[in-house]
């Protein structure tokens, strides 16, 4: 593959920065679109969302992080629809057109086997995500505080962690 390709990657996540990174070293252009102007390292959102890191401590912006890759270049869009026959990303910037394209989007929390988590839960895979979830534990504390009958006591400091990825041990 020569260097007047153009590829297009769509997300940011891990496997977004990691194929623009390894495709502008070997000389590819690397377009990397995302929807955010930066990299949420995922691993860390139970602490924003526990309070142990602030949410600005778990974000990188793209821009930063291929600073040293000058084959990549990176978009702030959103992607609305790819056609894959004309090889063409429509974006809220615009079609871009491409040679090859990389869908590196990410992932949805699988609860099929959890009967009433999907209904019930506060998943942890965003930034906005965890400063929900941040939010309603302070506000769970704050009532906590202030709650004289036992039984609403013990209700409001109960949580059920649903998961035993990384986030969830």
């Amino acid at each position: 593959m020569s260097g007047s390709h153009q590829v297009v990657i769509v997300g940011a996540g891990f496997s977004g920065i990691t194929a623009s990174r390894v495709l502008a070293r070997a000389g590819i252009n690397v377009l990397l679109i995302d929807r955010n102007s930066y990299h949420t390292f995922i691993p860390l959102l139970y602490q924003v969302a526990t309070g142990l890191l602030q949410p600005q401590q778990v974000i990188y912006p793209v821009g930063r992080v291929l600073k040293n890759y000058p084959q990549a270049r990176f978009l702030q869009a959103e992607v609305n629809d790819i056609d894959f026959e004309r090889q063409i990303a429509y974006t809220n910037a615009g079609e871009i057109d491409y040679d090859f394209l990389i869908l590196a989007t990410g992932s949805q929390p699988q609860f099929s086997e959890v009967p009433g988590a999907s209904e019930h839960s506060k998943p942890v895979v965003s930034l906005s995500d965890a400063v929900k979830l941040r939010q309603h534990l302070l506000t769970c504390i704050q009532q906590a505080k202030q709650e004289l009958i036992p039984e609403q006591l013990q209700s409001l400091l109960t949580f059920v962690i649903v998961g035993g990825g990384p986030t969830g041990v």
